[in-house]
């Protein structure tokens, strides 16, 4: 998914959108995809297969069990364990909590 920030298709910023903590018929947790996160999204934009030549680059993670500790924490260890494929300098990730409920879906059973 791409913002256009103008006329000019230079100049845009790139989101990726994954799933995370996706979730069986029966609603339990299938996998946390974190690593795939990271591997397919984050490091294609710290190595500028995405986005490149542009200041900005975002991921979006869709936390598909409604889990989104569980998810930041999935994916601060993916990150810790790939530091060196995307040159993260520091050990500590900081996590700003925030909750948006005109982004929430509620599934009916």
């Amino acid at each position: 998914m791409a913002l256009f920030l103008d006329q000019d298709h230079e100049r845009y910023i790139s989101y990726e959108c994954k799933r995370l903590n996706i979730v069986t018929k029966k609603g339990k947790r299938k996998a946390s995809l974190a690593g795939a996160y990271v591997e397919q999204g984050v490091i294609r934009y710290a190595t500028a297969k995405y986005s490149e030549k542009l200041p900005y680059g975002c991921m979006i993670g869709y936390v598909m069990d409604g889990e989104k500790n569980f998810a930041f924490q999935q994916i601060a260890s993916a990150l810790r364990k790939r530091k060196k494929s995307i040159n993260l300098e520091v050990d500590e990730i900081e996590e700003k909590e925030g909750y948006f409920t005109e982004f929430e879906t509620i599934l009916n059973p």
